[in-house]
């Protein structure tokens, strides 16, 4: 990506209020924000058009960065029914075997490059395993099957349902509720892969959905949100600071630029009072989280026009006690609508819409009665005016989930076989259960046409598969690409 000079006082003023830094780049910094603003915020649920700096400037803070480096491997294994992974010079079937490597009933692997068959992976020696082989490490291209990362973003086209990219993640096993997420460039030509329990991210080309360059953090920082600036096309990466950042509530966040220009100054913190931030999946408003008083509720959030960085204005919450963390809220494509979770007077859990420009409350979506639980709210749930989520009742033991609907008309049971869906351009998708369906949807949610997902990872072991789950869908925003998360879910 090239780094454009701003030719306008417009754009220059626009890039003043980026905050933070990374090493080879250099930062403007957003400029403070007035306490009188936040003061005269009013008890109506939204304040128009302030046009004040986003965020405020603090004191600089060390050792934070953020840039691009070399790809990095990621970690996978070998767990199989045969007795060794072959390994090829090439990612071709018919290319020359370099070794044949003994995986035993599990073997780790460092996955460095991939295409949509194969995996170029290392296999460090294993002198159980590898006598005689004076301790070298083996390195080649491995059938995917073979060798497995321990997260991968499957890529498909939405016309055919071929399979386009498999791509390695981070592996987030160990974290117990794993989250992918995708930023995408104004242009499309790009796009960001990462974690938000992670500082490792993957930065691929869009015409394959090859792995192109890796995003290095310091080690301190988790991102919250990544997106590209609509104005300049650069990666903006939102990142909390801490040891335990995630559960320290005090904890600042750093908005860091990545470029190309050699120069290098301490990131810098976004007011003490923000407590989070979310773009939309557009990636041209972002909304910034204000706890209450007493620190333990969102009240305000102030919308933001990430083309000028500027607060195009605040909306009030009125149910601030029961939305905690930013989690708990989230925006459709353009920015348009807010959805908070919350619960009404009765206490049952329901989804408010809200319109981010008036601030006005467009109607609630109950979720579920008591006895009902449900796997939550995402970008990626809200399908059209309806918002798809998985529920299963709490009182029967084993209960499997099953697809729900939630819309103007209440809560609808999705046709069988549909465990995941998603909005991809003006298409909507679903997915069965294992991944290995892909249906396009009509207007009313039922299912037009099936594709079979080819998923080679899962034909070597049967039992595999109900340890390898999804953590997500998302799609291109111009609706070519369906993009599945899918690692392990109970470990190896």
């Amino acid at each position: 990506m090239r780094l454009h000079k701003p030719r306008t006082a417009v754009s220059a003023f626009a890039l003043a209020f980026i905050l933070g830094v990374a090493v080879y780049y250099t930062l403007p910094q957003w400029r403070t924000l007035a306490l009188a603003q936040q003061q005269e915020k009013a008890a109506s649920p939204v304040q128009q058009e302030q046009s004040v700096p986003a965020v405020a400037e603090h004191k600089a803070t060390p050792k934070q960065f953020v840039r691009y480096g070399p790809l990095k491997g990621f970690s996978g294994y070998a767990d199989t029914d045969t007795e060794s992974v072959t390994l090829r010079e090439s990612p071709r079937r018919d290319a020359h075997v370099v070794a044949k490597v003994k995986t035993g009933s599990y073997r780790g692997a460092q996955i460095l490059d991939s295409t949509p068959d194969f995996l170029r992976v290392r296999f460090t020696a294993d002198a159980d395993l590898d006598a005689g082989n004076e301790g070298r490490d083996y390195e080649g291209w491995a059938a995917w099957g073979d060798v497995f990362p321990s997260a991968v973003a499957i890529v498909l086209d939405t016309a055919t349902g071929q399979v386009v990219s498999r791509l390695p993640l981070p592996d987030q096993a160990d974290e117990g509720n794993p989250s992918y997420a995708v930023a995408f460039s104004p242009d499309g030509a790009h796009a960001i892969f990462y974690s938000l329990w992670s500082s490792d991210a993957c930065e691929v080309n869009t015409d394959d959905y090859r792995p192109r360059r890796s995003l290095l953090m310091s080690g301190l920082l988790q991102p919250d949100s990544m997106f590209y600036g609509p104005v300049d096309g650069e990666l903006y990466v939102v990142a909390r600071a801490g040891n335990n950042p995630r559960l320290d509530e005090n904890t600042g966040l750093n908005v860091l630029r990545v470029g190309t220009l050699e120069a290098e100054e301490p990131a810098r913190e976004l007011s003490g009072a923000a407590s989070g931030f979310v773009v939309s999946r557009d990636g041209r408003t972002g909304f910034i989280t204000h706890q209450a008083e007493d620190g333990a509720s969102i009240n305000t959030l102030d919308v933001v026009d990430l083309e000028t960085m500027l607060v195009r204005n605040t909306l009030t919450l009125e149910s601030a006690s029961q939305i905690t963390w930013p989690g708990m809220i989230v925006t459709n494509r353009d920015g348009s609508k807010l959805y908070t979770l919350e619960s009404d007077k009765e206490g049952q859990q329901v989804i408010s819409v809200i319109e981010t420009r008036t601030g006005k409350h467009v109607r609630d979506l109950k979720i579920s009665d008591a006895e009902t639980g449900w796997e939550g709210l995402t970008p990626d749930s809200i399908v059209g005016d309806s918002i798809f989520t998985r529920v299963w009742n709490q009182e029967a033991e084993n209960s499997p989930p099953r697809g729900m609907w939630l819309d103007v008309n209440g809560r609808v049971n999705a046709e069988h076989g549909i465990a995941y869906a998603i909005e991809a351009g003006d298409t909507r998708f679903g997915i069965d259960q294992d991944g290995t369906q892909l249906f396009r949807l009509d207007e009313k949610n039922r299912i037009h046409e099936r594709f079979k997902i080819e998923r080679p990872e899962l034909k070597q072991q049967p039992g595999m598969m109900h340890s390898l789950g999804i953590y997500g869908m998302t799609a291109s925003p111009d609706g070519k690409r369906l993009i599945i998360f899918i690692g392990q879910i109970d470990g190896c």
